[in-house]
This record gives structure tokens, C-alpha cells and sequence, in this order.
């Protein structure tokens, strides 16, 4: 490794043209460490849909599992190792724990390469999306086991462990790691939001200037607890009614989301765009009034950090990522995991101005610390260490 240069291997199993956090967060540190310098490659596996790859984007075997469209089953082979040898690189950083991180883990030791591992997601949180056996709980909850089991000896073989928050961390300690977790969350563009316009997203869905928009981002999925923001919603209609509900993304449970606004009579009033690019959804983010967050299995959520460097009052439940970022009555509020709590929260949002602004020039100056440049500054500072260390014969897992 050159002084002040490093060759860095990001190894995933999910990449292009699926877009998710573990996806974001790829191509926001890669977008970084280059512009710092770094030779930067990513090894995914290969997806059966068309997708024009970034330069330096190598693609290994895999076969389409039948029930997702967004995750394969990888199958690394000689002629994968051999790619991963002749890159030469100085480290290797793998973003899942399964059939690639494996990959990652034994070509490192395989080339005397240190091996960093981010544990981006708490799958234990995901087993319901398994067919069949994920549908019954004593099953799931076997499942469960070995998936902690298997994330205590992954994260255990490695030279060095990553997690975006304190509170997962904490998680993973309660797991049986026993290496530091390094706390490094994925950056935002926070200049980004500067050029953003609200505007543009009333005019788009014909919204009078006087509705105030509550606005959730992300997958419409069970996991995310959508309908319980929905429900909030609803019963929110009982005392402030000048708002809209836009759920932004898309996701499994979609039409059952739909049906059911239709059914607490508020359908007319949450809407449904879809899934939209990135420099689309800043829009969304400028136009919020308030953002809702109801999930409760996010390690980090990305779109908290952006709903406030847009300008945003954010609403999130007291679980995980959300509470590394918000300061309850600082920059945003924390509520319990329920109807009440959650509409009690968008009712004093939308009747106390002075609050609102309050919490959003709060929000404004704290979110600073989850910029690219700061927090890709703490990942390198992670790979520096870590290839220190291995070079010296030191101890892993800084």
C-alpha cells in the first residue's frame, strides 16, 4: 500500500440494478473513497437483470432464487478468486455474511488480505420473508437462532467489524462478538437538498399550498411497520386535516397498504408514487412538513438524515438507527411503537409552528455529522487501522 493510497475491494451480494441501503451505501462510499484518491472495485454477484455497471464492477456466478427478484444465490468459483487475487488489493470490505461474504472472507486469508465487514442489516428481523418455514414461529424463531449464531462466528472471523449505529451495536455485542464495533454510518450529500424544490412536488400531484405534507420513505413492507403510520394517520384526520400522507417507494405489501386507506375511509389522502430515482425523491424531502418513521428494525435509516438536512420535522419510532441520530425534543421526536404515540406526535408537529421550526434548525446543524466527507473520513480511518494492524501482526477487530 502506497502512503496515503489504498486498493479497496467492496464485496456484495446484492448490487444494481436493485436499489436498497446496503446498495446506497456502496455507491456513496465508492463515490467518496475515489474522489480521496482510492482505486475502488466492486465484486457483486450477477443478476439476471440488465444493468449498465459502474467501471471496476466485476460480476460473480449466481443462480435467481424464485421468491426475490432482489437476492441470488451466489456461487464464487476458482476463476472468482483468481479475480479478487489479480486486483491486488489492500482490503477487502464485504457488505453481507453469507455465500459472498464467505467469498471475501476466505480469499483474505487465502492472500494475506485484511478483511473489514459491515453488518448493514438485523436479519434476524427479515425471517418472515423465508416461504414457508419463515410463516411459523417455532421455525422462525430456529431460524432466528442461527442466524445470531452465524453472525457471532462471521463477525469473529474477521480483522475488523462495522455496524452504521451504537444501538446495533450494542446488539451484536449481546450476540458474543468480541472485537470493537466500529460505528460508521453511510454518508448523505447534504449540499444536495440546497437545489431540492418542494414546489415541484405540489405542482406534480396537483396539492393545494395550504396541505402540509407528512411523508415516509422507504420499502413498503411489513418490516418497515407502514401500517402502523397509517393507522396514525387516520386517526390523526380527527383533529388536522390539511395534510397528505405519501408513502414514497414500493414494496411486497403495497396494494395491501392501499387497501387498507381505503378501508379507514383516508384513501383520497395518501398517495402512492412508486419507487422514484434519487434526484427525484430530495423533492419529496423538501416538500415534507413532517417525516414519519415507523420502523422499527433499521440499523441506521439514511432517509432520517436526509428528511432532516432537507428541512424536515422527523418523527421516528425509539428503535435502533433512529436513535443515534435524533435527540428526543432536540432535532426530532422518538415515540413508542404505537397508534397514540405516533399521531399524538404529528398532531403537536402540525399545531405547534414554534416547536416544528424548533426541532428543524436543530436538525439542520446535527445532521452535519453524516456527511460523506465526515463519515468517509471515519471509514477510512477504519481500513487504515485495520491494515496497520494486520501488517504488524496485531491484534484484529480495532
Amino acid at each position: 500500500m502506497m502512503e496515503g493510497y489504498m486498493k479497496i475491494a467492496l464485496v456484495t451480494e446484492v448490487y444494481h440494478p436493485s436499489v436498497n441501503g446496503v446498495v446506497i451505501s456502496i455507491d456513496t462510499f465508492r463515490n467518496e473513497l475515489c474522489a480521496l484518491g482510492h482505486d475502488v472495485i466492486i465484486i457483486a454477484s450477477q443478476n439476471k437483470y440488465k444493468h449498465s455497471d459502474p467501471t471496476d464492477t466485476y460480476r460473480i456466478p449466481s443462480l435467481s432464487i424464485p421468491w426475490t427478484k432482489d437476492y441470488v444465490m451466489s456461487r464464487p468459483d476458482a476463476s472468482s478468486y483468481e479475480l479478487l487475487r489479480k486486483q491486488k488489493v489492500d482490503i477487502i470490505h464485504t457488505q453481507h455474511m453469507f455465500a459472498m461474504g464467505w467469498f471475501g472472507l476466505r480469499a483474505g486469508q487465502k492472500y494475506s488480505i485484511p478483511v473489514v465487514h459491515t453488518y448493514h442489516t438485523l436479519i434476524t428481523e427479515y425471517t418472515h420473508h423465508i416461504p414457508l418455514l419463515g410463516s411459523f414461529i417455532p421455525t422462525r424463531w430456529m431460524i432466528q437462532k442461527y442466524l445470531i449464531n452465524h453472525t457471532r462466528r462471521y463477525g469473529n472471523a474477521v480483522n475488523a467489524l462495522i455496524t452504521p449505529s451504537h444501538a446495533m451495536a450494542h446488539i451484536l455485542r449481546s450476540y458474543g462478538i468480541r472485537r470493537k464495533v466500529n460505528v460508521v454510518s453511510t454518508g448523505i450529500n447534504i449540499k444536495s437538498f440546497d437545489v431540492a424544490d418542494g414546489d415541484y412536488i405540489y405542482t406534480r400531484h396537483g396539492l393545494p399550498k395550504n396541505v402540509k405534507i407528512v411523508l415516509f420513505v422507504g420499502r413498503l413492507a411489513s418490516e418497515k411497520s407502514v401500517d402502523l403510520l397509517i393507522r396514525s394517520y387516520a386517526e390523526l384526520q380527527k383533529f388536522y386535516t390539511h395534510t397528505r400522507l405519501i408513502l414514497l417507494g414500493s414494496g411486497p405489501q403495497q396494494q395491501e397498504y392501499e387497501a387498507l386507506a381505503h378501508t379507514l375511509g383516508i384513501s383520497g389522502k395518501v398517495l402512492f408514487p412508486g419507487f422514484v430515482k434519487p434526484d427525484i425523491a430530495r423533492h419529496y424531502f423538501r416538500a415534507a412538513y413532517i417525516f414519519a418513521f415507523p420502523s422499527h428494525t433499521d440499523t441506521q435509516g439514511i432517509v432520517i438524515a436526509e428528511a432532516m438536512a432537507a428541512g424536515a420535522a422527523v418523527v421516528a419510532v425509539n428503535k435502533l438507527g433512529p436513535t443515534d441520530i435524533i435527540k428526543n425534543g432536540y432535532n426530532g421526536l422518538l415515540v413508542m411503537q404505537t397508534v397514540t404515540s405516533m399521531s399524538n406526535a404529528l398532531q403537536r408537529l402540525l399545531t405547534n409552528k414554534a416547536f416544528h421550526d424548533r426541532l428543524v434548525r436543530s436538525a439542520c446543524e446535527s445532521v452535519k455529522r453524516y456527511s460523506t466527507q465526515v463519515q468517509t473520513h471515519e471509514l477510512v480511518k477504519v481500513y487504515t487501522e485495520t491494515i496497520r494492524s494486520y501488517a504488524s501482526g496485531g491484534p484484529t477487530g480495532i
